[in-house]
């Protein structure tokens, strides 16, 4: 539980920010480069130039400038004042001026550390320093920041002597970050301790990494880059040589459609407008990875069951290659070795609050959050690629294995996560935490009750999918389940349809939200079909509809009577005065705060999609700022950021306990995504390990009592979806 009434004192506070440079002819020249290396490595070789820094939010900004950019300094070289601080300091992206200035101050814990880009985050402010700034008024850096930090920060980059205007211009430069992180910590709310507490929590998971197999991204690497080299030919050869690049996505567009037009069920996935325009049908059309991705549903789908035209056929074989071939997921085993640091780990994924308007994590690097879920097929299959992979497969032999190449390195990257000598992965995947999560805020109790009952016997009880199968189309879902239990085929198309309901319609979506939804399970949905879904599962679950207009109420009621708290099930809206601006704070059930800033009436404008210069329609609708600018509010996002904060907030707290038992000490956090904890433990430990671990997750604290939680712990020495 938050108290809201503990902070750190701004008295005790130190506001710091250092411009490094990196050493020359490193072994690996992607680490003179922190954009392209982690944290870790960088910092290895790297070194303060510049260190600027303030006491207090209204202290004067101080400078300490390198006599000699081009070696690290000596202690005894800084500034006495910083090395004798006991407090805290304070810096954007603390992770990286902790690791730079580690061996220059007296501050090697992570609890001496604040992280301002986390205060931002708090505040649901953007998560860039200028623009976090800008949003508190203050006006933004000097625009050749990128050329002076190009000139200086390099290695072999210039020195002092040689261009003295060009660095007498970065000092000032410089002094900026401290003075706009000061006007954050002024121009916004201060963040509880309990808050600090638990971004130290990610920093120690941070700072210990994830393992992985060397050889693995090595080979998978190797693979990527050959691919990569193929593309364009394997592009050429499908189209027929009307498409010679993954980049030439207008062609891409118009090669597509001339070959799904005449498919109603394909064709709506990318259409955005369509008229009748001089007798003649016109179309705005648009093919970016969402479209892509349902679309490749659909096709998929239809060569499964009806099949395909050459043409059709065709289309598909391209979208294959444009959704994997031309992502970044195949080049993330090239990432992997570019970040690891000295012991071989993937340190500094994780971002802290990274989803701003919910306080859920966000990845970096590597970026566990995307890794897609489905498995490359049995775990057997699963182990027999990594060995190929290990053994540095010939780019044919793997492609004959696993069909297509791009797909098949994307479905591998999961399994790369592998512990190291003599130790296993151990983790824990709560259980529908969102689906349960939501009727919880509802106190939806007859809800919940079904959960409750599929904890208590899961072999006898049919799923939460069955059930919502049977709700939605008037069936009995025990009779569902002995289908089920004999694979039926209609039972399990049902129980599908069940499950992309139940995670798709709970925030209010409609059907293009089933729709994006069962694209990413291999799925299409017609558009009739879809909107008849959704109104089936709208039908059966009235609770969630009721709790959707409850919610819009209490916040609309709020922003209308400024002090005046308004409950919604189990959160409670409240306006505040801050400044000139309205800021709207939902109270989560352990008490944190999620902000909508400047929450007020705009002009919401609709263009003629055919002609931008013609408005169709003006609107005035209730709106916020948020991390990326102004968003337009409707009950569905505060329904989606109240159920995703609420889970967020058990993961947070689980960590927390986690890492404050030293019994628990054999069992460290090493990763995490939304709804899973992963230890790395020795082998003896094991089965304690997945003990304890399922103990921790359905522990219930006083503040989310009665939410009946559910976790299935695996155990395997790679980190992987085909494991039961």
């Amino acid at each position: 539980m938050h108290d809201l009434t503990e902070y750190i004192p701004t008295s005790d506070i130190c506001y710091i920010d250092s411009e490094t440079r990196s050493a020359p002819d490193q072994e690996d020249p992607r680490w003179e480069n922190v954009t392209l290396t982690s944290t870790d490595r960088y910092s290895d070789n790297a070194w303060p130039i510049i260190i600027t820094w303030a006491f207090d939010v209204d202290g004067p900004v101080q400078r300490w400038e390198s006599q000699d950019i081009t070696r690290p300094p000596t202690r005894d070289e800084l500034p006495a004042e910083l090395l004798a601080w006991d407090g805290y300091f304070a810096a954007w992206n603390s992770g990286f001026d902790r690791k730079i200035l580690r061996g220059c101050l007296e501050a090697p814990d992570t609890d001496q550390w604040l992280d301002m880009m986390a205060h931002a985050a708090y505040n649901n402010m953007p998560l860039g320093l200028d623009r976090a700034a800008k949003s508190c008024g203050l006006v933004g850096k000097n625009t050749s920041g990128k050329t002076l930090i190009k000139m200086f920060c390099t290695p072999n980059g210039a020195t002092t002597e040689e261009e003295p205007d060009a660095w007498r211009e970065f000092c000032d430069y410089a002094d900026v970050d401290v003075e706009q992180m000061q006007a954050v910590a002024k121009g916004s709310m201060p963040v509880p301790y309990t808050i600090w507490q638990e971004l130290w929590v990610s920093e120690r998971i941070n700072d210990r990494g994830l393992p992985f197999d060397r050889s693995m991204a090595m080979g998978g690497a190797a693979i990527a880059d050959q691919y990569a080299a193929r593309l364009s030919a394997v592009m050429t050869e499908i189209t027929k040589g009307a498409i010679t690049t993954p980049k030439q996505f207008v062609r891409h567009r118009a090669w597509v459609w001339e070959r799904v037009r005449g498919n109603p069920f394909l064709a709506q996935h990318m259409i955005v407008a369509h008229r009748v325009h001089e007798g003649e049908d016109e179309y705005v059309l648009k093919m970016d990875r969402p479209r892509i991705t349902k679309l490749l549903a659909a096709l998929e789908t239809l060569n499964e069951t009806t099949g395909l035209t050459d043409g059709e056929y065709d289309a598909m074989l391209l979208l294959i290659e444009r959704e994997y071939g031309a992502s970044a997921a195949p080049a993330k085993f090239t990432k992997m070795l570019a970040m690891a640091n000295k012991d071989g780990r993937l340190t500094g994924q994780y971002v802290f609050s990274g989803a701003t308007q919910t306080g859920r994590y966000s990845s970096r690097g590597v970026q566990l959050h995307n890794m897609t879920n489905r498995p490359i097929g049995s775990v057997e299959f699963e182990e027999d690629t990594c060995f190929m992979l290990i053994d540095g497969v010939d780019i044919d032999v793997f492609a004959e294995a696993v069909g297509n190449v791009g797909r098949g390195l994307s479905l591998m990257i999961r399994p790369a996560i592998t512990a190291g000598e003599g130790k296993v992965l151990v983790w824990g995947d709560w259980a529908n935490v969102e689906a349960r999560g939501l009727p919880w805020l509802a106190k939806a109790e007859e809800r919940l009750d079904v959960f409750r009952a599929i904890d208590a016997d899961p072999d006898n009880t049919p799923d939460v999918y069955l059930q919502a199968a049977a709700g939605m189309y008037n069936l009995d879902a025990f009779e569902l389940l002995e289908g089920h239990k004999a694979k039926d085929a209609d039972v399990k198309g049902l129980r599908q349809k069940g499950k992309i309901a139940e995670l798709a319609l709970g925030f209010a979506g409609g059907a293009g939200a089933l729709q994006s939804m069962a694209a990413n399970y291999g799925m299409s949905f017609g558009q009739e079909e879809a909107q008849d879904i959704v109104n089936r599962w709208r039908a059966a679950n009235e609770w969630a509809t009721d709790f959707w207009d409850e919610v819009w109420n209490a916040f609309v009621n709020a922003v209308q009577k400024v002090g005046t708290p308004f409950e919604a099930g189990r959160v409670t809206y409240e306006a505040m005065h801050v400044g000139n601006e309205v800021w709207v704070a939902c109270y989560l059930p352990d008490n944190r705060p999620l902000f909508y800033r400047n929450v007020r009436e705009r002009v919401s404008i609709e263009y003629d999609p055919f002609d931008a210069d013609v408005v169709l329609s003006r609107a005035s609708k209730l709106s916020f700022e948020g991390e990326a600018g102004i968003k337009y509010l409707w009950k569905g996002i505060l329904v989606e950021n109240i159920t995703q904060a609420a889970c967020a907030s058990i993961l947070r707290e689980t960590l927390g306990r986690l890492d404050a038992d030293p019994m628990l000490d054999f069992m460290p956090v090493v990763g995490h995504t939304h709804d899973e904890i992963i230890l790395e433990v020795d082998e003896m430990y094991a089965d304690a390990a997945e003990t304890e671990l399922g103990k921790a997750m359905l522990h219930a604290p006083a503040w989310h009592d009665g939410l009946p939680l559910g976790a299935d712990i695996s155990v395997n020495k790679w980190y992987s979806k085909a494991i039961d």
